[in-house]
Formats: structure tokens, sequence, C-alpha cells
């Protein structure tokens, strides 16, 4: 895994191991669709006079898409685990 091991991930999603990839994999889904929904909020204020609040979504988009990366990382490398 990429950061924390098989176990400590389980424990934390309160999922046994076995189930991990999957439970991982549904809430990558969840972070893809929220990653999609920001950036249709953010197209839709992207010209709002407001820089600072667009500043806050550019960043927010950003984070979210590298939470989303992370989240798929995870769940591919708990798919490589045997048990």
């Amino acid at each position: 895994m990429r950061s924390g091991r098989v176990i400590d991930w389980a424990t934390a999603l309160e999922t046994s191991p076995e189930e991990l990839h999957r439970r991982l994999r549904g809430l990558w889904q969840e972070q893809e669709d929220l990653y999609a929904r920001e950036v249709r909020i953010r197209e839709q204020l992207h010209e709002c006079p407001d820089r600072e609040l667009d500043g806050h979504l550019m960043k927010a988009e950003r984070h979210i898409a590298q939470a989303s990366i992370l989240l798929g990382e995870a769940s591919v490398d708990a798919s490589r685990v045997r048990f």
C-alpha cells in the first residue's frame, strides 16, 4: 500500500482486508464524482468578479484531484494484496 498497511486501511474504513479494494474503489468513484461537480461549479463561477473566490475554487479543484489520484493508487495497491 502507498502509505500504511492493509490492516490499518481496513481498520480505518471498518472493512475486512479482503473487501478493502472494493471499498477503496467505491470511495475513489465518489471522489471522482465530487471532482466533476467541483469543476462544474468552478466553471460557472470562473468569470465572477470575486478573484479570491475563483482562486479558492481552483485550489479546491487541485486538492480534490490529488485526493482522487491517491485513492485510486491505494485501491490498485489493495487489489494486488493476496490473502
